[in-house]
């Protein structure tokens, strides 16, 4: 990695920071994949692809061709679905 990308990295990195975004190695070894995300909140794999498509579901991190998901993120989405009745939308 040249000088140049390793300061590129750092300064991205110090952004996600003051944006109190968790880069602890602990926080990002507990980041899931689609298919444990989707066990987490009992939804299909295929769902929450469809769902990154459309913006419905749960904010998640794209590292190169992987996509993961904080399960913090995932526990504040499905909170702000939650309704009292069928008539309320989410």
């Amino acid at each position: 990695m040249s000088t140049h990308e390793n300061r590129q990295g750092r300064r991205a990195a110090d952004a996600l920071e003051r944006r109190g975004v968790d880069l602890t190695p602990e926080a990002i070894a507990n980041l899931l994949d689609t298919k444990a995300a989707a066990a987490r909140v009992g939804l299909s794999p295929v769902t929450m692809e469809r769902f990154r498509l459309t913006g419905e579901g749960p904010r998640f991190a794209k590292l190169g061709k992987a996509v993961r998901y904080r399960p913090t993120d995932l526990d504040a989405w499905v909170a702000g679905r939650l309704v009292a009745s069928t008539s309320e939308e989410a």
